[in-house]
């Protein structure tokens, strides 16, 4: 399942704006994991993940302000 399916799943059953907070949330969590991992320096999906919902918390709270 894809990033996007997921989080349409996720405004779908918590709304707008807790799945904006979930974005924050696991953006903040892959960038944790990334910067971990980059000092040991293995090769990992964390940091497309991080900015991944990094966007959607982005593009959602715009549509909250809307």
């Amino acid at each position: 399942m894809y990033n996007e399916e997921i989080l349409k799943k996720i405004v779908d059953q918590f709304g707008l704006e807790n799945a904006t907070s979930f974005c924050q949330v696991a953006s903040t969590m892959y960038d944790i994991k990334y910067n971990a991992c980059k000092s040991k320096e293995c090769f990992t999906e964390y940091d497309y993940e991080r900015d991944w919902w990094h966007q959607a918390y982005l593009k959602l709270s715009k549509e909250i302000e809307m």
